[in-house]
């Protein structure tokens, strides 16, 4: 992600618009962090974005980081989405 060619211009105009305010979550980050360590068993990369790469981008949009506490962790869900299980 140093180099952000996964972004589209569109993309890019959205993220770099002042009256938007966009969080990522520290959890976000480190799910990033267990799929970018895990491998297909070709070998190849779950994910190709190194999180720290993904930080400096997210730094340089302007986002916002919110931590992750015990009690975040214990809320129960407000959302009536149904989980998929992971992304593969």
């Amino acid at each position: 992600m140093a180099d952000p060619e996964g972004f589209s211009n569109v993309e890019r105009g959205w993220f770099g618009k002042r009256q938007i305010v966009v969080h990522v979550s520290a959890v976000s980050i480190w799910e990033m962090r267990l799929k970018y360590l895990a491998r297909h068993s070709s070998g190849v990369r779950k994910s190709p974005y190194d999180p720290n790469d993904v930080i400096v981008a997210a730094m340089d949009l302007g986002m916002t980081f919110l931590a992750m506490t015990a009690n975040h962790a214990a809320r129960e869900a407000r959302s009536s989405a149904r989980s998929q299980g992971p992304v593969r």
